[in-house]
């Protein structure tokens, strides 16, 4: 009987896995409750639960009194799989399995965490769709041509900034595969954990338990005289430093932070005890990210909206309107999408009105007006005023270029970066 119980639970993972792959998941949860487990999946970056997995997780091994769910197995084999012990049930711990699902091999990072009525565990689902490139990420025109302007540059700082999830590392990625087709580059990473493996590019993956911090794997980057090192998070002051040093010593640098928008970096690299000569001296580009929701093709509609509606009023959605040259693609943008809610669930989106994710990026070139302001320790609030000032378009007004041209909504929009 044991022995079917453990198939039971391993072939009830694999169809979890295996449903998160065909709804495009990043992420699987597995959270108690009293007396049943609930699976939730991360899908365009909203969680949805599958009752039909939540039930058969809830269900007991047997009909005797006493005996444990079936998720008590499933949880179990996921922590043998990713070689944690499975019976410490108190302390968090973390790893990584690979699973075949469907003829294609996926790598899924694992943690657990003792909750009151439980012990929860969240997977990530690890590049299944592997690197993108700059052309495959669909990103807008301007944004793209940018970013390519400021890969030419020999060496510098370029810092992409945003929450966790917001396609930051997707695409310095991309960024790297484009600066990887030169043959001649030396290019190396640091990265926690290594999401996807690349071509042409030496990964370091950080291991905290070897004392193999950000900081510590950069230093020993160095000695190897890399052309171009990717950094893929500044956690502390020590990584802040030692990047900045090597954007002035010949090292072209490209990493990210934590911060709202382009003109929040500076100050994030201050509050982590980097000179802001330096800074300013080192730094190349400024960017910032979120991901937006696309619209479903199949349910969503274009509402009519009148030229005296409030969205017409906002001096931002003015100047993109007058901004966008193509005639043909402003003969709809009064009329921005939004989501139409119908009885019967559309098959596509599963009733969300969304299917998959895009990014709005904001990226810009440092300008010696702006390098200036950074040199004076200028705040966010001046650089913004100062990027306004040079008709750099700001996250916003990449994330509501999408909602003018259909590709999102503008509830999309007002929930990513809100409504001012």
């Amino acid at each position: 009987m044991m022995c079917q119980d453990k198939v039971k639970a391993s072939n009830l993972f694999e169809r979890i896995v295996a449903e998160a792959i065909d709804l495009c998941a990043s992420d699987i949860y597995l959270h108690w409750e009293p007396q049943r487990l609930v699976l939730r999946l991360r899908v365009a970056g909203r969680l949805q639960e599958r009752k039909d997995f939540s039930n058969q997780l809830s269900e007991k091994l047997g009909d005797e009194p006493g005996n444990e769910l079936v998720g008590n197995q499933v949880v179990r084999h996921i922590k043998i799989r990713s070689g944690m012990k499975s019976d410490e049930r108190r302390l968090p711990q973390d790893g990584r399995l690979t699973i075949d699902v469907s003829g294609r091999s996926t790598l899924l990072r694992v943690a657990t965490l003792a909750t009151l009525f439980g012990e929860n565990v969240a997977l990530r689902l690890m590049g299944c769709r592997g690197a993108r490139t700059l052309d495959g990420l669909e990103l807008q025109n301007h944004a793209k041509n940018t970013m390519k302007e400021l890969l030419r540059v020999p060496h510098g700082l370029i810092v992409v900034a945003g929450p966790t999830g917001s396609g930051k590392t997707t695409t310095l990625y991309a960024c790297v595969k484009k600066l990887a087709e030169d043959a001649f580059k030396h290019i190396l990473s640091v990265e926690d954990p290594v999401e996807v493996p690349i071509d042409g590019i030496q990964q370091v993956e950080v291991n905290y338990r070897i004392d193999l911090t950000f900081a510590s794997a950069l230093r020993s980057i160095l000695r190897m005289n890399p052309d171009v090192i990717l950094v893929g998070e500044v956690r502390d002051a020590e990584t802040a430093r030692i990047a900045v040093e090597a954007g002035l010593t010949g090292h072209l640098v490209l990493t990210t932070i934590h911060g709202s928008d382009a003109a929040s970096i500076p100050a994030s690299f201050r509050d982590r005890g980097v000179e802001a000569a330096l800074l300013a001296a080192a730094l190349r580009g400024l960017a910032a990210q979120r991901l937006l929701r696309k619209n479903c093709k199949e349910c969503c509609v274009k509402t009519e909206l009148g030229e005296t509606h409030p969205f017409f009023s906002d001096p931002t959605v003015e100047r993109l309107l007058t901004s966008l040259r193509d005639k043909t693609e402003r003969a709809g943008l009064k009329h921005p999408p939004q989501k139409e809610t119908t009885e019967a669930p559309c098959q596509g989106c599963q009733g969300t009105g969304y299917v998959g994710r895009i990014p709005a990026l904001q990226v810009c070139p440092l300008s010696e007006s702006l390098r200036d302001l950074i040199r004076r320790d200028a705040s966010p609030a001046e650089l913004r005023a100062q990027m306004g000032r040079e008709r750099i378009p700001t996250l916003r007004e990449s994330c509501l270029e999408w909602a003018l041209k259909g590709e999102t909504s503008l509830e999309e929009v007002s929930l990513v970066v809100g409504k001012e």
